[in-house]
């Protein structure tokens, strides 16, 4: 391969592998779409390097990710802060710094509001109960292949 080649061939990967990044910058020059990329990248590294939680969004985080490691739904759902109806929710809010991505804790009804900056985001964890039928099986919700014809039977009649 010649040196014109290579570098027509390193063009061409180079222009393969940019476009799908450059074209979400959007209609834009190509400086100020770079200049994009770059924001971007610096984003995601303080989001993985430097995320601060405030207080009580760590005390949440650590109570929150106790209950998942015991498979312990309803004391995930105990945990949950807020509280509307059945439903119990936790919604935070993170924004980018010069030298941090800070997560806080924000008011449910706050998850629809504007963002406008770069790194800026709100995200919500709700769960409810599961309703319970009134006629609720004694085994469960998930039926076995291998019940009995008697059983079925007995089933249908209630």
């Amino acid at each position: 391969m010649t040196a014109a080649q290579k570098s027509a061939c390193t063009t061409v990967l180079t222009l393969r592998g940019w476009h799908p990044p450059l074209t979400l910058a959007g209609d834009v020059s190509d400086s100020q779409a770079v200049s994009l990329l770059r924001q971007h990248l610096r984003w995601q590294q303080t989001v993985v390097t430097a995320t601060q939680l405030d207080s009580e969004t760590a005390r949440v985080k650590n109570a929150l990710w106790d209950a998942v490691r015991d498979f312990n739904l309803s004391g995930l759902y105990q945990k949950l802060p807020s509280d509307s109806d059945d439903w119990r929710s936790l919604t935070l809010r993170g924004d980018l710094t010069a030298a941090q991505y800070r997560v806080r804790k924000i008011a449910p009804d706050a998850f629809d509001q504007s963002l406008t900056a770069l790194g800026a985001t709100t995200s919500q964890l709700a769960m409810r109960p599961r309703p319970t039928p009134a006629r609720w099986p004694p085994w469960g919700s998930v039926r076995t292949a291998c019940s009995s014809a008697r059983q079925r039977q007995a089933d249908r009649l209630g």
